[in-house]
């Protein structure tokens, strides 16, 4: 029986992510990238048939505001709880 070699990219190196890959990748929940990716002719989005591959660079500017957005609610959140303190 022949032994076939399988090849394995990690992730940083792909250039399109199935669903489940850009969850792990950006951790956002399946619900948020399905928002993100819904329609047709949207920008990072491949269709190939009925599967949606997100294209990895465009994740990588959703993971940054992300990161972004929740430090700005971080900085929100113990601006106020200081305001309250006083």
């Amino acid at each position: 029986m022949k032994q076939e070699k399988t090849l394995t990219i990690p992730l940083d190196r792909r250039v399109y992510l199935s669903l489940e890959e850009a969850m792990s990748y950006t951790g956002l929940d399946e619900k948020t990238l399905r928002k993100l990716s819904d329609g047709i002719y949207n920008s990072f989005v491949l269709w190939a048939g009925r599967r949606r591959l997100l294209k990895r660079q465009n994740m990588r500017a959703v993971q940054a505001a992300r990161e972004m957005l929740e430090e700005y609610l971080e900085n929100e959140v113990s601006a106020e709880n200081e305001e309250n303190q006083e």
